[in-house]
This record gives C-alpha cells, sequence and structure tokens, in this order.
C-alpha cells in the first residue's frame, strides 16, 4: 500500500505534543533592551538566571579534569604495558 492509497485513513488531527516538561516546544520571547557592553549580552536574553554561568563553569571543569585523568590513566597503562625496555636508558629505574 502507498502513502497515497485512498484505503488508508486520513490523519485530520495535528501530531500530540510531547507530555514531558523538556520536551515541549518552548515560544521564543525577544526582550528588547539597551545596548549591553560584550560581557553583559546574557542579561539580555530570556530565562537567564545567575547561577547558570557558574554551573557552566562547574561542569566544564569536571568535565576537564576527569577527561585529564581518564587520558592519564590510559597513558600509564599503555606504558607500563611496554614494559621497561620501552623506555630511553636514562628514565629507566635501576633495580639495584
Amino acid at each position: 500500500m502507498s502513502a497515497t492509497d485512498p484505503a488508508l485513513p486520513q490523519q485530520d488531527r495535528a501530531p500530540q505534543q510531547p507530555s514531558w516538561a523538556w520536551a515541549q516546544r518552548f515560544e521564543e520571547r525577544w526582550i528588547p533592551t539597551e545596548p549591553l557592553p560584550f560581557h553583559r549580552l546574557l542579561r539580555g536574553v530570556p530565562r537567564f538566571s545567575w547561577w547558570k554561568p557558574l554551573v557552566a563553569l562547574l561542569l566544564g571543569g569536571a568535565i576537564y579534569f576527569s577527561l585529564q585523568i581518564l587520558i592519564g590513566l590510559g597513558l600509564g597503562i599503555a606504558l607500563a604495558a611496554q614494559g621497561p625496555d620501552s623506555l630511553p636508558p636514562s628514565r629507566r629505574w635501576s633495580a639495584s
């Protein structure tokens, strides 16, 4: 059956909106403001809250440090798997 087949029921109603609050469409409203300097531009955005930049900074820092730890662990494991002979002679630990 094709999509143009008259035997198929017609859907005259609009698609349903999702019931979750985070998935619903948001009506954008622009608030006219006076010209702002660059460092204060976010204050002209609708739904601005003072804590959102702080959360973004903390989240970015947490992601950065966790990625640094993962990369360091990965490189450490890769170097340990190669054995002590993979290091240059000046960097080898002496067993004596």
